[in-house]
């Protein structure tokens, strides 16, 4: 954020004396001159906790496909990468997932200065058609591209001191595969993709940033407001000195101006009374004013980024309905963050060869676990011991099965012992109806 300089660049000016000699009259006048010294620079970080509670929202417990984990169609380190590009494409509108053969890579729009990813969009229905990915590990270090085209990847190098890109690999298949004939020969056989596999996901419909105008005015002028309240805070944190009556001529005055701005002395030459004495003042910084506009921005900064506010819902009391009106706004958010992963995971399943529309999220949601829990006891007999366990959200969906054929053994070794005092009951009956006999 280039307006981030402004802060960083923000200088308070101090009172400094220097002399000055006049060759012509030998004599050394006195000023006052201002020098620059850099103030606090604090900055928050309100955007990047933005970008990783709405992409952890919807994406922290992975992507279920056909309701089974993303991890038995698209190979191990699929949810992790589909939430890391969710992330990349906040920032900068869009990340690109490259389906290399059985897993997912991802080409970040934008690193750094020298690397990123770019595509050609085809003029008739927008769609990517060539893929370009350049890097430099340092500006004195040769350029590496790669151009991705529907029919295979080609491998480039710009020396330093080029002005054209240099062939370093031919154009090559996306995927090989290997297997033994009859007589026992290794055939390969190389092929590519039906669309080109590197396929974009944006961060919303407008395909741009979500760090708005609207969000990074409001996050530069909370960084402005806790600088200068630091800067207010350490300019007057000390005590100074109020000398009445002070003796000297202004010159003396000026010349003690380092000295006073060291100390934190302010002299008063005459208050009219003809005494002397020395007075120790201190400030008290304002507060007030600030504390009520950095909780507005706080409050407008969590609106427009369409993310709830934590301390919104802290406190043992809150019930289920008050979490969920404080989720609604990131609910909407999350649907449009949603839509647009559906689309990104729907094309790398098609690339791998699986068509399927049945892919989901689950959110990671607040409950108030005490009311979960009673609602699920109140009504446990109109839904399956199943049901109950899925809907616990103190049970994860990896243990239910566990639950439940430990509960179908404890209820098969009940009935077992049930049947054994059964018959045991009806034994001593026997006996004793024998007996009388």
């Amino acid at each position: 954020m280039n307006e981030g300089k402004k802060i960083d660049e923000k200088y308070i000016l101090s009172p400094k004396a220097i002399n000055h000699g006049d060759p012509k009259t030998g004599t050394v006048t006195k000023h006052v001159h201002l020098t620059p010294v850099v103030g606090n620079r604090i900055s928050c970080d309100f955007y990047q906790r933005f970008v990783t509670h709405r992409a952890q929202y919807s994406l922290s417990h992975g992507v279920l496909i056909d309701g089974k984990p993303s991890a038995q169609s698209m190979g191990v380190g699929f949810d992790n990468a589909v939430a890391t590009a969710a992330q990349y494409a906040q920032v900068h509108g869009v990340c690109w997932g490259y389906w290399n053969h059985d897993h997912l890579e991802l080409f970040p729009a934008y690193e750094d200065a020298l690397s990123g990813f770019v595509a050609l969009l085809d003029e008739r229905n927008s769609q990517p058609m060539v893929g370009i990915r350049f890097w430099q590990i340092d500006k004195d270090r040769p350029m590496w591209v790669q151009l991705y085209e529907p029919d295979g990847m080609t491998e480039y190098r710009k020396p330093k001191d080029a002005q054209h890109l240099i062939p370093y690999k031919a154009k090559q298949a996306y995927y090989s595969k290997g297997y033994k004939d009859a007589a026992g020969s290794v055939i390969t056989e190389t092929g590519n993709y039906s669309a080109l596999p590197v396929v974009p996901l944006f961060a919303n419909k407008q395909h741009r940033s979500t760090l708005t105008t609207a969000i990074k005015c409001k996050i530069d002028a909370y960084d402005v407001i806790t600088s200068d309240f630091a800067d207010n805070l350490e300019k007057t944190n000390e005590i100074y000195w109020v000398l009445n009556n002070f003796g000297g001529s202004t010159s003396e005055i000026v010349n003690m101006m380092e000295t006073i701005n060291e100390l934190k002395v302010v002299a008063n030459i005459s208050d009219g009374t003809g005494s002397s004495s020395a007075e120790p003042k201190s400030f008290e910084v304002p507060y007030a004013a600030r504390s009520q506009a950095v909780a507005l921005l706080t409050e407008t900064l969590h609106d427009d980024a369409m993310v709830v506010n934590l301390k919104e819902i802290t406190g043992g009391s809150l019930t289920n309905v008050a979490i969920e009106v404080a989720f609604t706004r990131m609910d909407l958010g999350a649907d449009e963050l949603e839509w647009e992963v559906f689309t990104f995971v729907q094309h790398l399943l098609a690339l791998a060869g699986i068509q399927t529309e049945n892919i989901t999220f689950k959110r990671s949601r607040l409950f108030n676990t005490a009311e979960t829990i009673q609602e699920i006891y109140t009504m446990r007999n109109d839904i399956s011991q199943r049901k109950a366990l899925a809907l616990n959200p103190l049970i994860t969906n990896d243990e239910i099965d566990q639950i439940m054929q430990e509960s179908a053994q404890e209820a098969a070794a009940r009935r077992e012992m049930e049947a054994i005092a059964a018959a045991v009951d009806e034994t001593m009956t026997e006996e004793d109806s024998f007996g009388q006999r």
